[in-house]
């Protein structure tokens, strides 16, 4: 590796770091007012996916969004057994 591409890549490196965390900020700084526009509460649907790209059919989502003042956590989670493609969550 060159002289010059070590710094480089550190300073690269650096530079991504505070990018990721200033859009993260950026992004959090917009959508907490966003969601405390919502009523508190649990709000759920299930809606289904074409396919998931590697098995056919169908692909059943069941979607849960919990709202408390201005914080909410989306869990997604497909209704189905263990297929190949990367939709299935760890340990299902």
């Amino acid at each position: 590796m060159s002289r010059l591409k070590r710094p480089v890549r550190q300073v690269w490196r650096g530079f991504l770091a505070a990018v990721t965390v200033a859009l993260l900020d950026y992004a959090e700084r917009w959508m907490r007012p966003e969601i405390a526009a919502i009523p508190d509460g649990v709000y759920e649907f299930e809606d289904y996916l074409e396919d998931d790209g590697v098995d056919a059919g169908p692909l059943n989502m069941q979607v849960k969004v919990p709202v408390d003042g201005n914080a909410s956590l989306l869990t997604i989670r497909p209704r189905i057994g263990r297929r190949e493609a990367p939709s299935t969550p760890p340990g299902e």
